[in-house]
């Protein structure tokens, strides 16, 4: 999972909630702590600012759509602006140059099951590691022998957790 992040110092309180004026009609990040500010982050979970209440440390008030005359949203102690939000770096991945990488990666070795699918496909094949190919890079997975460029190209492993990983390594 891509993981946003953001600096505590941009998140605003009831102690410097006025601060926030500008940002009423404009969406961000709502929550009661930071924990819950980092899910409705993870989530993508953007509303708009409606209006603030310096009175009460509940001081954020969401809108549902774009009418700022009508309260309709939730209200909530923190608010972090969508622009102060950093977007998560995209990894930039290569294929496998060697058995080495593949095994390391892959955490998996000759005579052990691995789940692979196409990357379009759902279908999952469970298959045996069977041979490797040094000269020619090429790994030899059940019945078939597949390029280290045509596996990070076309298909995914299931890692232990369940995810679905690139056959490939970050450069």
């Amino acid at each position: 999972m891509s993981t946003f992040s953001f600096d505590k110092k941009d998140v605003f309180s009831w102690s410097n909630c006025e601060e926030a004026q500008k940002y009423v009609g404009q969406e961000g990040y709502f929550g009661d702590t930071l924990e819950g500010l980092e899910a409705q982050i993870q989530r993508q979970n953007l509303l708009k600012l409606g209006r603030i209440d310096a009175s009460d440390a509940i001081c954020f008030h969401t809108l549902e759509q774009d009418e700022l005359d009508f309260d309709t949203g939730s209200d909530e102690c923190l608010f972090l602006p969508a622009d102060k939000v950093k977007q998560p770096k995209p990894k930039r991945l290569r294929q496998f140059k060697d058995y080495a990488e593949f095994i390391r990666t892959v955490g998996s070795d000759l005579g052990d099951r691995l789940a692979i699918r196409r990357k379009e496909l759902p279908i999952i094949h469970r298959v045996l590691i069977i041979e490797f190919h040094q000269g020619i890079n090429t790994v030899g997975l059940g019945l078939c022998t597949y390029s280290y460029r045509e596996l990070f190209e076309d298909y995914e492993w299931q890692d232990k957790e369940g995810n679905w990983q690139t056959f490939g390594v970050e450069e």
